[in-house]
């Protein structure tokens, strides 16, 4: 069984692992009964009311900031990724306002445009047909730990399912409309917690995993209980001993899995420079980067052959303190090329944590460049260092995955894209890829805010 089957068949079984935790504690402890929090006393529906309130607000600035800001590339380069994400935001959207309504509808009985019924069987359209597949389908290439996120994100979305179901067969039940549309809000809270934890500066390290998990153990008590969490991360344990039994990882596949993938550099940049200085005679703050890679490439090249072989690079990226999972990465990118010569090592492996930084933010923030093809071509310019007029596929893919992309996603985007020669022009950047160098200007535009 292929390594890919491999890895489904540890996603459903983890998903069939929730749902026996939620039938457990739901079901059979619950009898799939319960009271709503409107029903409860003054302390704990007032809590429940402020969340709810709170929660619309937060889904409002979501719709807004995915109608202003565009989406990382790797959601919409495809055409079976952009239909799945925007499948995912609108019935979201969609499912925000009809469970809200459902809601309201049947717990005061008044009709407004539908019947509470009617709103109640918009909510599981939205649910069934395109939130709920969208999520799970999304789940493998979501960021932060993925040993962390992807059970989070499988758990998250199984309860979302599962409540939807018990709303199936008691369309006018107020306690699982409630549920459902509480479960639905995990990412406006990750999202808030995500962003409150950026501008703040806290736990940098692993800022998009705790914010996760924190914006699930907010709606996790709400649904399941006071030991909702304590259940949830159940589940999570199962997935990685599931992980370790089945897919059998290496100690670096097993500590990419545990690694906080987000949208920043892959390597220690600290590190690098030390590193330049001491294993040649420049300090890296007085080159170019053409000159930086050439330097590192003859202290690497002991033999004077021009060449470098697979092993000397692994052991450069763990002295530069890269990733796991980019170490990993270029050990099977280069596992059947016995040789890699200056151009290839100047465009993959020197590219690692450059990328980002060809693209100065005080640059892209000029006002002239307001036009799309201005922005693309200046993007464009930045990235193509040695002034070729082409940017190599390779480049590309070294900062998509600086962005967080897996790196067997960013080699199958950029296959899609770049056509027998392996190398992208102006115009195909600019016609093909206005989701990378969109995102690029974007991103330039937000890194001087960042703490």
């Amino acid at each position: 069984m292929s390594n890919r089957k491999l890895r489904g068949l540890v996603f459903f079984l983890t998903m069939g692992a929730y749902f026996g935790i939620y039938w457990l504690f739901l079901d059979y402890f619950g009898n799939g009964e319960g009271t709503s929090w409107i029903y409860s006393s003054m302390q704990y529906k007032s809590q429940f009311i402020a969340f709810a309130a709170f929660s619309i607000l937060l889904n409002m600035y979501i719709i807004y900031f995915h109608a202003t800001n565009p989406p990382h590339p790797k959601y919409i380069m495809l055409p079976k990724r952009k239909f799945t994400m925007m499948s995912h935001i609108i019935a979201g959207s969609a499912e925000v306002i009809a469970g809200a309504m459902a809601w309201f509808c049947i717990y005061t009985g008044d009709v407004i445009v539908f019947s509470g019924y009617t709103w109640s069987m918009i909510t599981l359209v939205c649910v069934f047909t395109a939130h709920a597949p969208s999520a799970l389908f999304q789940t493998p290439g979501v960021f932060g730990a993925k040993g962390i996120m992807v059970p989070a994100y499988i758990g998250i979305s199984s309860l979302h399912i599962y409540c939807a179901i018990h709303l199936a067969f008691e369309p006018e039940s107020l306690l699982w409309i409630e549920r459902t549309w509480i479960t639905l809000q995990a990412y406006a809270f990750v999202r808030l917690y995500g962003r409150l934890m950026w501008k703040f500066g806290m736990i940098p390290n692993s800022t998009y995993t705790v914010g996760t998990m924190a914006g699930g153990a907010t709606i996790i008590h709400f649904v399941i209980g006071p030991a909702g969490l304590l259940l949830f991360c159940m589940g999570i344990i199962f997935y990685i001993q599931l992980t370790k039994i089945i897919l059998k990882p290496s100690i670096n596949e097993y500590k990419a899995l545990m690694e906080e993938r987000t949208h920043s550099a892959t390597i220690n940049e600290n590190v690098r420079a030390m590193w330049l200085e001491l294993n040649t005679e420049y300090a890296s703050s007085g080159l170019s980067e053409i000159e930086a890679a050439k330097a590192a490439f003859h202290s690497l090249d002991h033999n004077n052959s021009g060449t470098l072989d697979v092993g000397e690079i692994q052991e450069l990226l763990i002295s530069w303190d890269a990733t796991p999972h980019v170490i990993q990465a270029y050990i099977d990118r280069f596992e059947h090329q016995e040789e890699i010569d200056f151009d290839c090592f100047r465009k993959t492996v020197w590219s690692i944590g450059n990328m980002q930084k060809r693209i100065p933010a005080d640059l892209l923030r000029d006002k002239g460049l307001s036009n799309p093809e201005l922005v693309a071509k200046a993007v464009f310019e930045f990235l193509d260092i040695d002034q070729s007029g082409f940017l190599e596929l390779m480049e590309l893919e070294v900062l998509l995955v600086e962005w967080g992309m897996a790196p067997y996603e960013a080699v199958d985007y950029m296959e899609h894209f770049g056509g027998d020669d392996g190398k992208i022009s102006i115009g195909e950047f600019t016609q093909d890829m206005a989701p990378l160098w969109k995102f690029a200007y974007k991103r330039a535009q937000r890194i001087d805010d960042a703490p």
